[in-house]
């Protein structure tokens, strides 16, 4: 499956209790649970949450995952050769249409733990491999929180004394159905910057064809958050899925006797090297199955979301009203008129209509894209006095800005012309894997 892709890439996720079963142990209620058995070949897990069950086996250096399926199971031991997480590295430099080694077989059990409070819902379970052909160790986290969404990630240990490069990685793959099916991708359609200016977040369904079938976001800037919605047309299921990771992925659905997926981040290039000794963590992925109608099936990971992914939010601050000027629209006030004395007139009617927050766009009031400082001709006395009048008419003040770069020219800018190797280009968008860079940047966050 990861034959396709070259990764880069940080932000800093049947029941087979048969033969030879000797031990059980039972986590959480009824609703939240996580079944572990021993048996001849290695390990069974099988994950309860919200109706939805995902099975798991450790067995032939390999941990095999499945969604199980209310209307049609397969059977237990149909989903054995589908790796639950892909990984490929290189411990020596070599040309990226070169593939990395394969890392999907050769790990050996060490342990697992058990975390959380079963009666409020919420497990964290990790198990805890070792590769025995190159010198890695992986954690596989999975949490479960009620909802019918699992959400699964991985800790990434480098115990050699060299450098690995991480240059392929799908966090979570498996099969989602056993079977053959007519299967249906949902996802975001927008593929180009042509259509993202008036496409953004638009949603369409792609037949799925038998073999491997491959979807890539390389631009870098993504148009769209990475997530899946698939629909099985023989059984009337859907299975939805999100990757926490906002820039270049792919996804991958193999439809054949089953159908199996893999999601992760993506890029042509570039390789997160991984030094001796350190640890790094991937992006979570979150994956629910189902059987309900393609609303409901939304809804659950909108639910997930907001119990297990969205921070706790201030209450006097949260789902305030919102005015964006100018916005993505032709603001009455443009060009240099755009000042003081008018974006106070624009706050005047912000505050008559009921709004709590007055945000003003970028860079509109800002020398230009890399240059965040305010205009002098519009705001002579600096941002400080419309901060000040907002919070007079009730409202907070906000300004937006993009310090981390990828649009706009900063051919000009002092920082690129000083320091041109911070920038990824085209687009000048900064390599944040570069200390100075990302020093850079939140300086300029601090400045604004």
């Amino acid at each position: 499956m990861l034959r396709h892709c070259h990764i880069l890439g940080w932000l800093s996720f049947g029941l087979l209790f048969g033969v030879g079963c000797v031990r059980n142990t039972a986590y959480g209620s009824a609703a939240v649970k996580v079944l572990l058995s021993k048996n001849a070949e290695g390990y069974d897990i099988r994950y309860l949450s919200g109706g939805a069950t995902y099975d798991e086996q450790f067995s032939e250096g390999m941990l095999h995952g499945r969604f199980e399926s209310p209307k049609s199971p397969s059977d237990s031991t149909a989903f054995r050769g589908s790796p639950a997480f892909q990984i490929q590295i290189k411990e020596k430099p070599s040309p990226p249409a070169i593939p990395g080694q394969s890392l999907g077989s050769g790990w050996q059990w060490i342990g697992s733990t058990k975390s959380g409070d079963e009666r409020k819902g919420k497990v964290h379970f990790a198990i805890e491999l070792s590769n025995s052909i190159v010198p890695l160790t992986v954690v596989v986290h999975t949490l479960l929180d009620g909802t019918p969404v699992f959400t699964r990630w991985l800790q990434i240990r480098n115990a050699s004394d060299h450098p690995i490069a991480l240059t392929g990685l799908a966090p979570w793959s498996g099969q989602l159905w056993g079977g053959g099916g007519r299967v249906v991708l949902g996802h975001s359609v927008v593929n180009n910057i042509e259509q993202w200016r008036a496409m953004e977040g638009w949603f369409g369904w792609t037949n799925l064809a038998l073999g491997t079938n491959t979807f890539i976001e390389p631009h870098g800037l993504a148009y769209d958050d990475p997530y899946f919605v698939l629909r099985n047309d023989d059984n009337g299921e859907f299975c939805i899925g999100e990757l926490a990771w906002g820039m270049s992925y792919f996804m991958e659905f193999a439809l054949g006797d089953g159908v199996n997926f893999g999601i992760g981040p993506y890029t042509y290039n570039a390789l997160r090297v991984i030094a001796p000794g350190e640890t790094i963590a991937t992006p979570a992925v979150h994956v629910g199955g189902f059987s309900w109608d393609f609303d409901s099936t939304v809804q659950a990971m909108q639910n997930h979301i907001r119990r297990s992914v969205l921070p706790v939010r201030d209450k006097a601050r949260a789902y305030r009203i919102e005015c964006l000027m100018p916005g993505d629209r032709q603001s009455i006030y443009g060009g240099d008129a755009w000042d003081e004395t008018n974006i106070e007139k624009s706050m005047d009617v912000a505050a008559a209509a009921g709004c709590e927050v007055f945000i003003v766009d970028g860079p509109t009031w800002a020398e230009g894209y890399g240059n965040w400082v305010p205009k002098k001709k519009q705001f002579p006395n600096g941002l400080g006095p419309l901060r000040r009048y907002a919070h007079r008419k009730g409202m907070l003040f906000g300004l937006y800005a993009e310090p981390e770069g990828g649009r706009g020219d900063w051919s000009q800018t002092q920082a690129f012309k000083e320091h041109t190797d911070w920038f990824v280009l085209p687009g000048y968008l900064l390599n944040l894997e570069n200390p100075e860079a990302a020093a850079y940047m939140e300086q300029q966050w601090t400045n604004i």
